[in-house]
């Protein structure tokens, strides 16, 4: 009982890193950044190759700390089933794609 308590516990942890992390980085760095949501960008979402490079190196770093062994040990996670972790990236991914167009089309930030 009590190991199958604590690999739930390993699971449910792991979910809220990879959550919050990837949340976050496509949050706080696309959108929040630039001052406009993605869709309204266009191609200007990419102009700067080295933020988007560093940004796709942060997400498999953020990714890639779940599934190597010696992390996993470090940092008591557990590795993610593909099911687990397309439930992850769906709500992860509202932070670059849905609350964008919530918080700028409402003008609840007053961007100048």
């Amino acid at each position: 009982m009590k190991i199958a308590r604590e690999e739930v516990y390993r699971e449910a942890t792991t979910t809220a890193f990879v959550q919050a992390g990837l949340f976050e980085l496509l949050w706080l760095e696309l959108p929040a950044r630039r001052k406009r949501s993605v869709w309204r960008m266009g191609r200007d979402a990419l102009k700067n190759k080295l933020f988007v490079i560093a940004e796709i190196i942060s997400i498999v770093a953020t990714v890639g700390i779940v599934y190597l062994p010696i992390t996993q040990q470090l940092f008591h996670l557990y590795p993610l089933s593909l099911t687990d972790f397309a439930y992850v990236a769906f709500f992860a991914s509202w932070g670059l794609f849905v609350l964008p167009e919530f918080t700028m089309n409402r003008k609840i930030w007053k961007w100048k």
